[in-house]
């Protein structure tokens, strides 16, 4: 059997969904959306992406997402892996954690956003896990209508709702009855063409045209990247935030702070592999996620350490 193709370019929206191995519940206690969602977050940060919808149901999740760079493959690997890393730990089961590869379909934004987003929202009640879509914790739908706190970068519920009116808690009302009114009636399954896309007539003309350069089992990108973050910008503003020297931040000396929130937010903010972050400071690549599993308990333990971190979180570099 073929693997599926990754239509990848600037600026592509995608209906991503992936299941659990044999449709095994991995995300059935709370805990473990409450990870992926924070998994997420951090994917979206690294790889400049835009999420416009999530749902994490028990044993697969759905989003709606806009990649900047033709970077899905490598966002979906550090998604997934990172989150099957994490699993496999706390459940102790080896093996695979997710169904083969993800499912993409590319999305005519223009066309079907709207119609996108509400079956991703609904799919709780599809489900009949809720009555209510909003009764359901773990989609953004609740982020639409304001009663969600916990922060996801790079989720964008604006790119909906100002189609709906310029005030914000108008446009959530007439997005919710929007939402309520197409309960039965969302089923995008019999538009999906090729299980590529999702589109109207023109659309779709230009992803076959995207398809006859290509031989099957390509990845289909394009290799342009138009924004990164860079080490040497992190570095700075460590050395300026808190007036050091840089060799500060290298010095092998024994609970060096400095070193750790660099190691910390290279590894959350930037692409870098541990093995990279081990070089640049002369450490073995397996030392990297120690240090960083104990940072994030002396973040969560220590106030003042906690503030520090976001000191230098501020305005951090993107």
């Amino acid at each position: 059997m073929s693997r599926p193709l990754r239509i990848q370019f600037e600026n592509a929206y995608y209906h991503i969904i992936s299941r659990g191995d044999l449709k095994r519940y991995i995300f059935k206690k709370d805990i473990f959306k409450i990870t992926f969602m924070e998994k997420m977050s951090e994917t979206f940060n690294k790889f400049n992406i835009e999420c416009f919808a999530y749902c994490i149901m028990d044993n697969h999740y759905h989003l709606y997402i806009k990649t900047e760079e033709a970077n899905l493959s490598d966002a979906m690997k550090y998604l997934n892996e990172s989150y099957a890393n994490w699993y496999r730990v706390i459940s102790k089961k080896p093996g695979h954690v997710f169904q083969g590869r993800y499912k993409s379909i590319l999305i005519d934004n223009d066309n079907y956003s709207n119609i996108i987003v509400n079956y991703i929202h609904l799919n709780p009640v599809r489900a009949n896990i809720v009555k209510k879509p909003e009764e359901y914790r773990f989609s953004s739908l609740n982020y639409y209508l304001g009663n969600q706190k916990r922060k996801i970068l790079g989720l964008n519920k604006n790119f909906i709702l100002n189609q709906f009116d310029d005030n914000s808690e108008i446009a959530a009302k007439k997005y919710y009855e929007n939402l309520l009114s197409n309960l039965n009636s969302i089923e995008i399954e019999k538009s999906v063409y090729k299980s590529l896309a999702i589109g109207d007539e023109l659309f779709i003309k230009n992803v076959e045209k995207r398809l006859s350069e290509f031989k099957e089992n390509d990845e289909l990108k394009s290799t342009k990247m138009n924004k990164t973050r860079f080490p040497e910008q992190i570095l700075k503003k460590i050395e300026t935030e808190f007036k050091i020297d840089i060799k500060e931040i290298f010095a092998n000396k024994k609970n060096n702070l400095y070193k750790k929130i660099a190691i910390y937010i290279l590894k959350k903010e930037t692409r870098m592999k541990n093995q990279e972050i081990a070089d640049m400071f002369g450490l073995k690549s397996s030392s990297i996620s120690s240090i960083i599993k104990r940072f994030d308990k002396e973040k969560e333990g220590s106030t003042k350490i906690k503030n520090i971190f976001e000191q230098v979180m501020h305005n951090a570099p993107v």
